[in-house]
Parts: C-alpha cells; sequence; structure tokens
C-alpha cells in the first residue's frame, strides 16, 4: 500500500484572508450592486464604497481572529461575548448577531 502523508491541519494568513473576502464577495455580489449603483449615482462611487466595506470587514475579521488567540476555548463569538461581558448580554447579543449574520441568505 502507498505510504499517506499527514496534513498539517492549519490555516494560514492568506487563506483565512481569501476566505473571508469570499464570503463576504459571495454574500452581496449578486444582490446589491445594482441597488447600491442607483443610490450611488457613478460606478467610481459604487467601487470606493466597496473598497472601504472590503477594509473594515477585513479589521472585523482580524479583530476576531486576535480574540481567538487570546481565548482558547470552543464556543466562538458566544465565548467572545461571554468573557467581556456579563452572561445575559452575551446571550442577548449571540441570538442578535445570529439572525444578522442569516441576512445575507
Amino acid at each position: 500500500m502507498a505510504e499517506q502523508k499527514d496534513v498539517k491541519r492549519t490555516l494560514g494568513f492568506w487563506v483565512a484572508l481569501s476566505i473571508v473576502i469570499g464570503s463576504v464577495i459571495g454574500s452581496g455580489i449578486f444582490k446589491k450592486p445594482a441597488v447600491m449603483a442607483s443610490q450611488l449615482g457613478s460606478a467610481e462611487w459604487l467601487i470606493a464604497v466597496w473598497v472601504v466595506a472590503g477594509i473594515v470587514t477585513l479589521f472585523g475579521a482580524l479583530t476576531t481572529a486576535e480574540i481567538a488567540g487570546m481565548i482558547p476555548a470552543t464556543g466562538g463569538q458566544f465565548m467572545f461575548l461571554k468573557r467581556y461581558m456579563a452572561i445575559l448580554q452575551a446571550l442577548s447579543m449571540a441570538g442578535h448577531c445570529s439572525r444578522l449574520s442569516n441576512q445575507a441568505l
């Protein structure tokens, strides 16, 4: 039998960045451009808004990654919120974030 190599189970910076960019583009590219273009009035403004939104999203992803590195526990955003807020606020915010994240679908 052929020898199988062990695969490293890690995500590098570029892979993680590609996943975030793909998620952002995939969730909004098919629904929002026509509405945004009609409201903004020019292609230059549309591109500028998309670039700024991408930068803000990148900062959010990097912040989440930094917090995840500081809290070695499973549970995702709920664990982050639980550590920095009271439990009821964390539950409320987690439910709110869950509803918001499904809006693009």
